[in-house]
């Protein structure tokens, strides 16, 4: 130990009043907690040894990225993006009042509805021809029906002699079909 303390290295070190400041409680309860975490301590130096290995990778991301910021901008109509901004506050406003006015749960039922309608096939391409048909047809005859001279049904008779006809014949067996089926789902 003599032959260590004579040397001018360690000599330095007693010189330097290291010892005294390692010998301070203070000092020595900083070494413990430093020694607690030391497990983090060697996660954060191994994270920041990888981030820095990276470097050449990370620097080229960020060179593609601000290219494809420079083309992006290169596009952009900045003055219609001041017009935008310096009309957001009053957007801003009309959206507060959509909002107070129950305008998102009115959208909400809207698109529930919309949901309900496409679940249900009405938009089948067959479905929306039939009632397009159908609602020609009925365009028409009121039409048809309001031009021509009025025909007044008087009676019974005079709806069970229209009944011999085989188009009406026709007509009211879709009718009655259509009844039975609807009756069905009433159930």
């Amino acid at each position: 130990m003599a032959n260590t303390v004579d040397k001018p290295e360690v000599a330095a070190h007693l010189d330097s009043g290291l010892l005294e400041q390692l010998g301070k409680p203070e000092t020595i309860e900083a070494l413990k907690l430093v020694l607690s975490k030391i497990d983090v301590l060697a996660f954060a130096v191994q994270a920041a040894d990888e981030f820095f290995r990276r470097g050449d990778v990370i620097t080229d991301n960020i060179g593609e990225t601000l290219g494809e910021l420079r083309k992006v901008s290169a596009s952009v109509d900045f003055e219609k993006v001041r017009t935008v901004a310096a009309q957001l506050p009053a957007l801003l406003d009309e959206g507060d009042a959509m909002i107070k006015f129950g305008t998102p749960a009115k959208l909400k039922k809207i698109a529930d509805a919309g949901a309900i309608v496409v679940d249900s096939g009405m938009l089948k391409s067959a479905t929306v021809a039939l009632l397009a048909q159908a609602g020609r047809i009925v365009a028409s005859s009121f039409i048809e029906t309001q031009a021509a001279p009025r025909k007044d049904m008087k009676g019974v008779f005079d709806l069970l002699a229209v009944m011999k006809d085989p188009r009406i014949q026709h007509a009211m067996g879709f009718f009655v079909e259509f009844m039975k089926r609807y009756s069905e789902k009433l159930r």
